[in-house]
């Protein structure tokens, strides 16, 4: 008996919307088995697009995973422009920078819209502000070169010329 096997896929495409081509790449997963398993159904809408996941609306931001400058993929913020009645990719995005907020050439996707699967985003949720430990008020003795915790050499020979 062969056991079921799981592989996964990128698929690239092009796509044209307004007159300006875009990427179309998603991750479709195979499932080979003997008995042969349908794909998951999307579910679709009284219009005929997909539902979209719990806190996605058109128009507002999204986290999506992307295709990083290297070959990585990430996640990144984005901006979900359209949708479309599609069982594989979808949803149009914007990306507009990366988990940690940054926007240049080096952080986001080359092509920075593209058509992306329903497990591919899920609401944005903005990262926690991380401050940093706030610096200790500095001592006047700090400030003069010296420790108040370690007395200077002149006075402790002062203080055993007199004991």
């Amino acid at each position: 008996a062969v056991a079921p096997m799981a592989t996964a896929r990128f698929a690239l495409g092009v796509a044209v919307f307004d007159g300006e081509l875009y990427a179309v790449g998603g991750m479709s997963e195979d499932i080979e088995d003997e008995a042969g398993e349908e794909e998951e159904e999307v579910e679709v809408g009284e219009d005929g697009l997909p539902l979209l996941p719990h806190g996605v609306a058109v128009g507002g931001f999204v986290s999506a995973m992307g295709l990083a400058p290297g070959g990585m993929r990430r996640r990144f913020k984005a901006h979900l422009l359209q949708v479309r009645a599609s069982k594989t990719t979808p949803l149009l995005l914007k990306y507009l920078e990366d988990s940690e907020g940054r926007t240049g050439a080096l952080f986001v996707p080359a092509n920075p819209r593209a058509y992306v699967g329903l497990r591919e985003v899920e609401a944005w949720k903005p990262p926690e502000q991380v401050r940093p430990p706030p610096i200790a008020a500095a001592e006047p003795a700090a400030l003069d070169g010296g420790s108040a915790a370690a007395p200077s050499a002149a006075a402790s020979s002062d203080a055993a010329a007199a004991a």
